[in-house]
Parts: C-alpha cells; structure tokens; sequence
C-alpha cells in the first residue's frame, strides 16, 4: 500500500508556525518631543533665568532643585519651597508646595508669586540642545533655568 507524501518543505509552515511567513515588526516610533540630551532634572540646581509673567528677574534668582526622590525645592524669589513632583516622559506636574513665608520687599514678592505661580501651571518640560530647562503649561513657555 503507498501512503501520500507531501514534500517536507509544505509541511514546514505547519510544523514551525512561528517561522510561516508574518508581515516584518514595525519600526519604533519616534518621542513625541526631543530627548533631553544626556542631562536629567535631578543634580544641580536650576536658576531661573526667565519667567514669561515678568519682563525680567532683578537680584538673586529663584532656583528649582529635583531629587531622585521625586522630591523638589529651591527659592521662589523671597521664600523657600518644597514639595513633591511627578515625571512621565517629558510630561511634568507639581505637588503639594509649601513654602516659608518671610516678608519681603515688594518686587521680589511679586517675583515669589510668579514662580510659584507658574510651577502650579506646569504640565510638561524639555532640556534645549544648549542644556536649558523649559517648563511649559497649557499656555506655552512658563520659565526657562540653566545650571
């Protein structure tokens, strides 16, 4: 009696479905805004170089300090803050600030009002090609700070 035999190459597909032909996997996708180019939020503090509420920053700046710990602080112009953060890719949110609360000259408690301000507004941030740090809001740019 003969049995029917089917050449081993048209049974491989069935034996191995893992090797059967599949469309090729798709290419990563590409982040939706820049990396941040080697630095991260965490280290040296930031000094705040710009808020857009204000034409410009007299006397010593306001600073912003993240921790590993997703904890975050620095002076907002008169006071100290501090107080928690949270990062998802470059989306960036604010929690829980407390701050000092000495008296103080009125511009720099108008500063003080403005940073704090702002840091409430933040929704996300990028690290410019030069090493800036950008905190956006639904608005646009709310500061910029360099090291």
């Amino acid at each position: 009696m003969l049995r029917p035999f089917l050449p081993a190459a048209l049974l491989l597909p069935l034996a191995l479905p893992g090797f059967a032909q599949t469309a090729p996997p798709a290419a990563p996708q590409a982040p939706a805004a820049p990396a941040a180019f080697g630095q991260t939020l965490s280290g040296a503090e930031w000094k705040v170089t710009r808020l857009t509420a204000l034409s410009r920053i007299e006397g010593e700046a306001p600073g912003i300090s993240f921790g590993k710990d997703a904890r975050v602080s620095g002076s907002s112009g008169c006071n100290r803050y501090m107080g928690g953060y949270t990062q998802d890719g470059q989306s960036l949110t604010f929690t829980e600030l407390a701050g000092t609360m000495m008296a103080c000259p009125p511009q720099r408690m108008e500063l003080e009002q403005q940073m704090l301000g702002a840091l409430g507004q933040v929704k996300g941030f990028l690290i410019t090609p030069g090493g800036a740090l950008e905190l956006y809001g639904d608005t646009g740019l709310l500061l910029r700070a360099e090291r």
